[in-house]
């Protein structure tokens, strides 16, 4: 595996005023990805393009304005462009909108990522 920086580094989090309050070390991770709602009567689904990732969550850009709490199906685009991954399972914690009319959308992983699994992605 190549040596990759960390995006932001914390401390274990302590809830401060302005503070940062993530738990692990995120990575930049330029994947597209593919999503759609998981368990629901409707069938939304998009693209998007990752911006980082750790082993708690994951962060993307995307063009749809989802909500906070909303489960997603997941996939990423394999190292070799073809394709996508198995889906994994997000939870929608934050969504803020962008001046270009996309949406900055954080998740987290319903099960934790191995850092191996999070290796595979970098």
């Amino acid at each position: 595996m190549s040596k990759h920086i960390p995006v932001f580094r914390t401390q274990h989090a302590e809830a401060t005023g302005n503070g940062e309050r993530r738990r692990a070390a995120r990575f930049e991770c330029k994947r597209k990805n593919s999503w759609r709602l998981f368990a629901t009567t409707t069938c939304s689904s998009g693209a998007g393009i990752v911006n980082d990732i750790s082993i708690n969550g994951i962060s993307l850009s995307l063009d749809a304005a989802l909500r906070p709490g909303m489960f997603l199906d997941l996939s990423l685009e394999n190292n070799d462009g073809e394709g996508f991954s198995q889906p994994m399972l997000v939870r929608v914690r934050r969504v803020t909108p962008q001046a270009d009319g996309s949406f900055l959308v954080g998740c987290n992983f319903v099960k934790k990522l191995t850092k191996e699994e999070l290796s595979l992605w970098l």
